[in-house]
């Protein structure tokens, strides 16, 4: 009988005691509990502030931000705004606990218990051992095309042969070859995206060769694209060939696009790494077919781009220009006109076409004339349009800094970095009116877009805070400002 009762009585204080303990415990450690909470929100605070600082420094660099990263940063947001979004709301859940009653007293303890038990959760996973983002794919990586180009009838065609001729088994080097400014660079962005698309290569890399190359950079743009590290320590050219070479080779299944583009003189692919074969195949651009032919790409490998028809250089021009002569059959036949002194080019067009964007009916009879003009020193067949079209864009850039400026980009490297622009101009006393450092980048991030708004300076695909300039533009500036009064020293890449 007495065990029964002794049971009887263990099971009472199971639903009583301990309840009314455990009830009775949050209220005594209600301020101890308060200030752990209030600890560990200044935790989560610094977290998430130095978390967020990492995100902004990938995401400047052209990086993803990792799924379990942004779905961390939303947790931390939730909870932050459950305890109340401010500091000074945090230390009023801390004042007059005397004020409150018992009730209310378990209750705010028991949920800062709670809450200090998430926020240890999510301080376990801020370090994010293996980084908050991960590079893009190489495909996401290279600048976006221009479309309107791209669905251009003759662009379509060449598009279809370069991508038959890629998928023939006999043929591992293919050729592109066209005037400057034709658009050879875009027509490779859209073979890359198409060969990726297609699923016509398990891999796809594309470089820049440029009239002075620099084999360690091609490896090192080849290598990023492959996402193989090649060891930044390593300055020998032979050592880097060899292991772009082991990676190209290692997985016989695998089948490897490399784009070279831009190509002014023989290269020789073995000092870069690469061995055409018919898994891993090669396909280069260049100004001048007889660089394709020391290539040995055979002739009927080799491709020419031509320059626009009329009918679709105009087609072009209209879409960048706008709906600009709708009632306007006078201005409508000078832009007819000016699109024509284009000569067929697409830098010309686009560069043209967005420089008298809005412009009234007398700018653009001034720049027909402009465009017709002789120019002696740029009389061939090729530079006269060309100069001229870039030229009168330079002309209809706004102010002595945005001219200044773009002299500037064209006296810098293939890549244009952000700091070197603010250091000069700032240096130079580019900036009119300017006198801080905080000041000389907020006019800078104007300018820079004025120029990429005008298609004269392009984002870099490899940095937000790099950017290129067309190797055409780039030349005509370096003209411009050898034959104008503009007090800069031009020197050539190969000391000439």
């Amino acid at each position: 009988m007495e065990e029964i009762v002794l049971a009887v009585l263990a099971k009472i204080a199971e639903y009583t005691v301990q309840p009314v303990g455990r009830w009775l415990c949050y209220s005594c450690h209600y301020k101890s509990n308060m200030e752990h909470l209030k600890n560990q929100e200044m935790m989560l605070r610094d977290a998430q502030k130095e978390v967020e600082r990492k995100v902004k420094t990938a995401s400047d660099n052209g990086d993803q931000i990792k799924d379990n990263v942004e779905t961390w940063l939303k947790k931390v947001d939730e909870i932050i705004k459950k305890l109340g979004g401010g500091e000074e709301e945090g230390e009023s859940r801390n004042s007059n606990p005397s004020c409150l009653n018992l009730k209310q007293r378990h209750q705010m303890s028991r949920e800062a218990k709670e809450m200090v038990d998430n926020i240890a959760e999510l301080l376990k996973m801020e370090n994010f051992v293996s980084g908050v983002s991960h590079r893009l794919a190489a495909q996401d990586r290279v600048t976006p095309i221009n479309m309107d180009y791209m669905t251009l009838d003759s662009r379509i065609s060449i598009t279809k042969r370069i991508m038959e001729a890629l998928g023939d088994a006999n043929i591992n080097k293919i050729g592109v070859w066209g005037s400057p400014g034709v658009g050879k660079s875009t027509l490779m962005k859209e073979i890359f995206r198409k060969a990726k698309e297609e699923s016509l290569f398990d891999e796809v890399a594309l470089a820049n060769v440029t009239k002075s190359p620099n084999l360690s950079q091609i490896q090192e743009e080849i290598a990023n694209m492959l996402d193989l590290k090649l060891d930044p320590n390593c300055k020998t050219e032979m050592v880097r060939a060899a292991h772009l070479r082991a990676r190209l080779e290692k997985d016989k299944e695998k089948k490897i696009l490399v784009i070279l583009d831009d190509i002014w003189k023989r290269l020789d692919l073995e000092e870069i790494g690469i061995i055409p074969s018919e898994r891993c195949k090669v396909l280069l651009t260049s100004r001048d077919r007889h660089v394709l032919a020391s290539e040995m790409v055979n002739e009927e490998n080799s491709f020419k781009l031509d320059t626009l028809g009329e009918e679709e250089a105009w087609n072009l021009f209209e879409k960048m220009a706008g709906d600009f002569a709708k009632d306007d059959l006078d201005l409508r036949n000078t832009a007819i006109e000016v699109a024509k002194a284009c000569g067929g080019l697409p830098i010309a067009l686009v560069t043209v076409s967005r420089a008298l964007k809005n412009k009234n009916s007398r700018i653009w009879k001034d720049a027909l004339l402009k465009l017709t003009k002789s120019t002696p020193e740029h009389d061939t067949e090729i530079w006269s349009p060309v100069y001229s079209c870039i030229q009168l864009s330079y002309k209809h850039l706004d102010g002595r800094e945005l001219k200044s400026l773009f002299l500037l980009c064209a006296r810098q490297g293939y890549y244009i970095s952000y700091r070197d622009l603010l250091r000069y101009g700032f240096g130079l006393c580019l900036f009119c009116g300017i006198d801080t450092l905080d000041g000389a980048r907020n006019r800078l991030e104007y300018l820079v877009s004025k120029l990429q708004d005008a298609c004269l300076l392009l984002q870099s695909p490899r940095s937000s805070e790099e950017f290129y300039m067309h190797d055409v533009v780039r030349h005509v500036a370096t003209m411009i400002a050898s034959n104008d009064d503009h007090n800069m020293f031009v020197m050539r890449g190969d000391g000439g």
